[in-house]
């Protein structure tokens, strides 16, 4: 039986706790059988930005450090992580993912941020 996805969703990481966001990846790659792809992105409405107390001019280096903690969360069997926005220790994430590596995206839209993404 085949299945098409109707509906692709984009993580504003910024917003997210980043341990959260890993688990529910990994669980949604459990039930789809290994095709979720993930995106995230640093979103750009400074509506959002106030809507949440997060200053706008922290949404890249939020995002990216929210992206290198979801790849220990894949990656890592256990790990600890001192960043400037999430201190961490002693992560154990479960589930574990269908998928090695799980495919994901980041949402960029001009130069500098296109740069950043594909070095990720």
């Amino acid at each position: 039986m085949l299945s098409f996805t109707r509906r692709i969703r984009t993580f504003v990481l910024p917003f997210h706790n980043p341990v959260r966001v890993a688990e529910v990846a990994a669980t949604v790659d459990i039930i789809s059988g290994g095709r979720l792809e993930l995106a995230v992105g640093p979103g750009s409405d400074p509506n959002d930005y106030a809507t949440f107390g997060v200053p706008i001019r922290q949404r890249r280096p939020r995002m990216h450090e929210g992206l290198e903690i979801i790849q220990k969360c894949f990656n890592e069997e256990e790990f600890s992580f001192k960043g400037k926005y999430w201190n961490l220790e002693n992560v154990r994430m479960t589930p574990k993912l269908v998928q090695r590596p799980l495919p994901l995206w980041v949402a960029a839209m001009f130069p500098k941020a296109i740069e950043e993404a594909g070095a990720k």
